[in-house]
């Protein structure tokens, strides 16, 4: 889940922050077997997309590219898979 996007000049790469109470994260619960090998945003406005990261505390590797996007690698029993 991301903010939306203010005029879309965020791409959808800052989240949104979700307090999980007393239910247990998706991440505990999940299936395992897979893991996330690397995440890399790309937006037009790396410094823009960095600040408003580093206001909600998170940090994410961000590059410069005309179209905002994300690029996962997932390690998985099959072996690597790449998500763009």
């Amino acid at each position: 889940m991301t903010l939306p996007p203010a005029g879309g000049e965020l791409g959808g790469l800052v989240p949104l922050l979700v307090d999980w109470a007393d239910a247990a994260h998706p991440s505990q619960t999940a299936a395992s077997g897979m893991r996330l090998l690397s995440l890399t945003g790309f937006h037009p406005d790396v410094a823009l997309i960095q600040r408003c990261l580093t206001a909600v505390g998170e940090d994410l590797d961000i590059q410069e590219r005309p179209e905002p996007g994300l690029h996962a690698v997932l390690v998985t029993p099959a072996g690597e898979v790449d998500l763009q």
